[in-house]
């Protein structure tokens, strides 16, 4: 199964996205093909290095496991992928509330620790 991280750079496909690898570089262009590795081809790529020179490059090949992080645009906030995920995490709560594997605070209040996470999609 693909991890969200990984569908939402497939969703980035045909966008801009500014991409930092972990020698400091910076790249920004259009992501044209991303891989499941996080591999990426960009076009159109404007390059500044770590001492700042920008430099612009037709095409560009990265490895995934040079990248640092990836900078997406904001629009795919709104993406139907974050959609079916939120809709999927309900699904999951349903069905593991009707089976009886959670039963809620009450349950892990006995044990002395309540630990509570939420996650906005």
């Amino acid at each position: 199964m693909i991890s969200v991280p990984i569908k939402l750079l497939h969703e980035a496909e045909s966008h801009v996205v500014t991409i930092e690898i972990k020698s400091g570089e910076m790249f920004r262009g259009y992501l044209m093909e991303a891989e499941d590795t996080m591999n990426v081809r960009l076009d159109d790529v404007k390059m500044t290095g770590k001492d700042g020179k920008v430099t612009h490059l037709d095409q560009l090949y990265l490895r995934g496991s040079q990248i640092k992080f990836i900078i997406v645009p904001d629009m795919l906030k709104n993406s139907p992928m974050f959609k079916k995920i939120k809709n999927q995490t309900k699904a999951a709560k349903q069905t593991n509330i009707a089976k009886g594997k959670i039963k809620g605070p009450q349950a892990s209040a006995s044990r002395g620790k309540q630990i509570v996470a939420s996650v906005n999609l």
